[in-house]
């Protein structure tokens, strides 16, 4: 960006600035818009994983389920 600098923000963040004229507050935070790239990105990942370890993750949260419910059974004594 031409005319560009970054400024840290009190509460951490950086902004990318660019100064646009010589009026008293001439300057704009810069943008680039990435959502179409984030959420293409976002889906094809998704569905990836989904293809991939979703099978396995189910597997394992239903065991763990069963494991605190055999707990909770064997704690009260049934």
């Amino acid at each position: 960006f031409e005319n560009a600098f970054l400024q840290q923000l009190k509460n951490g963040r950086w902004h990318i600035m660019q100064r646009v004229s010589d009026a008293r507050y001439p300057i704009k935070v810069c943008k680039v818009p990435i959502v179409n790239e984030i959420t293409q990105a976002f889906k094809k990942h998704s569905e990836e994983l989904l293809r991939t370890d979703m099978k396995k993750e189910l597997s394992s949260a239903m065991k763990q389920q069963i494991r605190l419910v055999i707990r909770r059974e064997v704690g009260r004594g049934n």
